[in-house]
Parts: C-alpha cells; structure tokens; sequence
C-alpha cells in the first residue's frame, strides 16, 4: 500500500485514516503491504495503518526483508495483525511450509537488530540513483517524471513522448534496445502510456546509459523510422 508499487508515492496519514473509515463502516479487513516501509526519501514518512488506532482491529500488514535489507530470493517476511488472526494464519503456514530456514530467520533477526546501520546506507544509495534517473527522464521530448518519495521505482509518462504506441508496444521497443522497463498496463488500464523503471540493481552510469538508449527509441518513432540493432 505505502510506498505504493509502481508510483512511489507516499500516502499521508490522513488518506489512510479516510481508506479506514470507509473499511470500518463496511466491515472490511484492509491488507496492507509495505514491504517498502524503509525506502522513503525527502523526510517522507511511512505511516502503517496498523499504527492508526481506529485501524488496528482490521488492519493487516505484510512486510519483507527482500527490499529494505536487499534479501530477495530468501523469501523472508513477516505479518502483523490482529491476535486471533495471526494465530490461524501460522496454523495455515506451518501446514503448508513448516518454516523458513534456520540461518535465513537468523539472518532476518540480525537485520531487524541493525536496522538503521543496514538500511540508511542503502536509502542514500538509492536516493543518488532516484534523482539522476528523474533528472534524466526529464530531459527526453514530452517526457514527465514526478521525483517518487518511495520505493525503487519511477513511473514517467510517455504519451506525449511516444504518441501512437501502447505500453506495451513502447516497452518492447525499449527492450530491443535493451532497457528493461513494465508497461504501465500491468498495474492496471489506467497505467497505458506509463512505464516502470527499477533503479535498484543499476549504477549511475547504468541509469545515464539507459536514459540515453530510451531516447534513441523515442526519437527513431517520431521520426517513423527502423529501430536500430
């Protein structure tokens, strides 16, 4: 939920308190991923709805160590919630996978137990690499980037800089060009015309010479002509 996957976005705690009345007044639980909750920037915060009072009774947080503590592939998270809740969802965990690993849960706890002296370099690493991948983007013809205040993602909006081709199309000719990008449409109708960009597994050099490729995609379009191998 917060950051929000794939905008960056941030959400306030008054927009959560409002997404929280309207669960209450319909009886409905509210499954909350945050499994970005540490990769914030610009002294955003990350507000969990399980911190708003109002909320904790039907409030459901799913969190990871694959983002925040870079553990992808260890499959390593955790739940919180209401008691009664976590209980039948352990039951329904240890039938289905008994447990995870001994030395990744101890590698989990050493993580939670560092925190900040594991996470802080991380968010300034990628705060160097969100700000030059905006900076970029923003240089390319039509193009709009908002600067996210979470995540690792960046989502610009390609209509005006690739009038003619969905997201899809556009994410394929980047492609061929050997940018890896997710076409807007993947998170929903709403999405066509955008692309996701990841900058966590790429350096600054990486991210110019992304940029650089992406406008070499754009230019040859409005120029109609062929993509170039």
């Amino acid at each position: 939920m917060t950051p929000n996957n794939p905008t960056g976005t941030v959400y306030p705690r008054k927009y959560l308190e409002d997404i929280g009345r309207t669960a209450i007044d319909h009886d409905l639980p509210i499954l909350s991923d945050e499994a970005y909750e540490a990769l914030v920037f610009d002294g955003a915060e990350h507000v969990s709805p399980m911190s708003i009072p109002s909320m904790r009774d039907n409030a459901i947080g799913l969190f990871s160590f694959s983002k925040t503590f870079a553990m992808t592939g260890w499959r390593l998270g955790y739940l919180c919630g209401p008691e009664e809740f976590i209980k039948r969802a352990g039951t329904i965990h240890n039938l289905v996978l008994a447990h995870v690993s001994s030395h990744i849960q101890i590698a989990g706890l050493r993580a939670l137990q560092g925190w900040d002296r594991f996470s802080a370099p991380i968010v300034r690493e990628l705060d160097e690499r969100r700000r030059t991948l905006v900076d970029e983007l923003n240089t390319l013809d039509g193009m709009s980037c908002k600067l996210p205040q979470g995540t690792f993602y960046v989502f610009p909006d390609f209509r005006d800089a690739s009038p003619g081709l969905t997201s899809q199309e556009l994410a394929d000719r980047f492609l061929q060009a050997g940018v890896g990008s997710s076409p807007g449409t993947f998170f929903g109708s709403g999405g066509d015309g955008y692309q996701r960009l990841s900058y966590s597994k790429v350096g600054i050099p990486q991210i110019v010479e992304g940029v650089k490729r992406m406008k070499r995609v754009i230019a040859q379009h409005a120029s109609a002509g062929p993509l170039e191998n």
